[in-house]
């Protein structure tokens, strides 16, 4: 009998493997699927600039921000406010 090992699902390791099927090549004609990153909706204003402690600095367009990466996704949730859209 094998033994099957599951691993723990977090946001970052989300963040992981959608970097990882961006930088991948597919034969031509092959379908590939969009990658869907967290959405977030800024409470507050519709048009911002926020900057990250790295200063980084990220735009808040239409009153959300996509998180592309675990630094921006970590920042978001950190934030009383914005929160996670859900569809």
């Amino acid at each position: 009998m094998t033994a099957v090992m599951a691993k723990k699902v977090t946001p970052d390791s989300v963040l992981d493997v959608a970097a990882a099927e961006t930088d991948r090549v597919d034969a031509p004609g092959a379908s590939v699927e969009p990658v869907k990153r967290p959405v977030f909706r800024d409470k507050e204003f519709t048009s911002r600039t926020l900057i990250l402690p790295n200063d980084r600095t990220v735009q808040v367009v239409g009153g959300v921000v996509e998180a592309t990466d675990p630094e921006l996704l970590t920042f978001l949730r950190t934030r009383s406010s914005f929160e996670l859209v859900t569809e």
